[in-house]
C-alpha cells in the first residue's frame, strides 16, 4: 500500500567527501530531510545500526568486521528522511550494494557513484519500519516519534472515545439551541473531554 514513509540514510565514511551531491540527489528525488547530523559512529551505535539493518544479524566475524570499519574511517553523515514510499525510493536510489552490478545496472545510483568497493558500499538506509524505528533510536535517541495508529485502530479510537462525546455534545446542542452553535459545541466539548487532566488542588491549611 503506498503511504508516507520515513527512513534513514547513512553517508558512510568512504562517501563523506561527497555529502552534498548526495543531499543534492535526494532533494531531486523528493526526499525531505528532518534531520542530519555529523557524527564519529561509537562502537555500541555501529553494532547497534549492524543488527537492526542487516540480514545476517548473528555473524558475529561480519559484524566485527562492519564496526571496525565504520568506526576507524572517520566521521559519518547520517539523515532522517521523509518522502511518499520512501523505502521503495531508497532502494532505487541507492542501487545493489555490489559496486560493480551497480554501476553496471544503475549506473546514476548513489552506490555506482559513491561505492568504493562492496564493502565500502558508500551509503546505507533503512529499507522498513522496523529497521527504520530501530535506526532512529541509534542515531536520533532525543527525538519524539510516534507511529501512527493502523486504519483499525483509528476506527476503535473514533468508537471508543470521540463518538460517544460527540453525540452527547450534538444532543445538547439540539436542547439548548445557542445562538452560535459552533463555538458553543466547541466550548462544550473541551469542558467535557474525558481525557481533560483533572488538576486536584492541594490542600494547604
Amino acid at each position: 500500500m503506498d503511504s508516507w514513509e520515513d527512513t534513514v540514510l547513512l553517508i558512510r565514511p568512504e562517501a563523506r567527501h561527497s555529502e552534498n551531491h548526495i543531499v543534492h540527489r535526494l532533494n531531486l528525488e523528493g526526499f525531505k530531510i528532518l534531520e542530519r547530523r555529523h557524527i564519529e559512529i561509537t562502537t555500541e551505535q555501529a553494532e547497534a545500526y549492524y543488527i537492526s539493518t542487516s540480514g545476517d544479524p548473528e555473524n558475529f566475524d561480519a559484524m566485527q568486521d562492519y564496526v571496525r570499519i565504520l568506526t576507524m574511517s572517520g566521521s559519518s553523515v547520517v539523515l532522517l528522511l521523509s518522502r511518499f514510499n520512501a523505502f521503495d525510493q531508497i532502494k532505487a536510489l541507492m542501487g545493489s550494494k555490489d559496486a560493480k552490478e551497480a554501476r553496471d545496472y544503475a549506473p546514476h545510483s548513489l552506490r555506482a557513484r559513491f561505492a568504493v568497493n562492496s564493502t565500502l558500499c558508500g551509503v546505507e538506509a533503512s529499507e522498513d519500519l522496523k529497521s527504520t524505528e530501530a535506526s532512529i533510536k541509534v542515531f536520533f535517541p532525543d527525538r519524539i516519534r510516534t507511529t501512527l495508529p493502523s486504519v483499525d485502530e483509528s476506527k476503535i479510537l473514533l468508537e471508543d472515545s470521540l463518538y460517544p462525546v460527540l453525540t452527547q455534545g450534538l444532543t445538547m446542542l439540539c436542547k439548548t439551541k445557542p445562538a452560535n452553535p459552533t463555538v458553543w459545541l466547541g466550548t462544550w466539548l473541551l469542558e467535557n473531554n474525558p481525557n481533560r487532566p483533572k488538576v486536584v488542588e492541594s490542600d494547604s491549611s
